[in-house]
């Protein structure tokens, strides 16, 4: 594991560090399978949603428990970095059955969804520059309780990045169109 090899050969640690690529190199080779039968994946996750939700609503609660256990210090949660891995693996799973799952020409319907679908890889991208500012901003307010930290986590990342993300690339479209005339 790249980071423990990295901690032992330097001597540093810094947070996040299980978040390094390499710890999440299996995610890519996962999608360069599933990219060569996309059609046979899709139908595979069609008819499996109802199992797959039950087992990612079980995997969630459990996750955040097990979370709120771990960093809240109460208990010494063993392979919590697997666990999160695996939930990380289903909640993409998940989602994906999900978005399956959307009526056709609802995008075309609703021009909010239009915009976060066009954002979303923005999203993606920027979404954990707000948690470290987030984290940032927790630390100075002293909050340290895990529920609050969580709420506060999730509230401000899914509002503010969506909303800028969607604000830039509208931002940068209207400045591309005036200097191309």
């Amino acid at each position: 594991h790249l980071p423990n090899m990295l901690s032992t050969a330097f001597g540093v640690n810094f947070l996040y560090n299980d978040r390094i690529f390499t710890s999440y190199l299996a995610f890519f080779v996962l999608g360069l399978y599933i990219g060569k039968s996309y059609d046979a994946f899709c139908a595979v996750l069609r008819k499996n949603f109802a199992p797959l939700a039950a087992f990612f609503g079980v995997l969630f609660l459990f996750t955040g428990y097990a979370s709120v256990l771990a960093f809240s210090g109460r208990a010494l949660v063993p392979y919590m970095n697997l666990l999160h891995f695996v939930y990380s693996l289903y909640a993409i799973l998940f989602l994906f059955a999900l978005a399956l799952r959307v009526p056709e020409g609802i995008f075309e319907k609703v021009p909010l969804l239009r915009k976060i679908d066009g954002a979303s890889y923005h999203i993606y991208l920027y979404h954990v520059l707000c948690l470290y500012a987030v984290d940032f901003l927790l630390k100075r307010l002293g909050i340290v309780a895990a529920l609050p930290a969580f709420l506060l986590r999730f509230g401000i990342t899914a509002s503010v990045v969506p909303a800028l993300c969607i604000f830039y690339l509208s931002l940068k479209k209207k400045v591309t169109k005036s200097t191309s005339k």
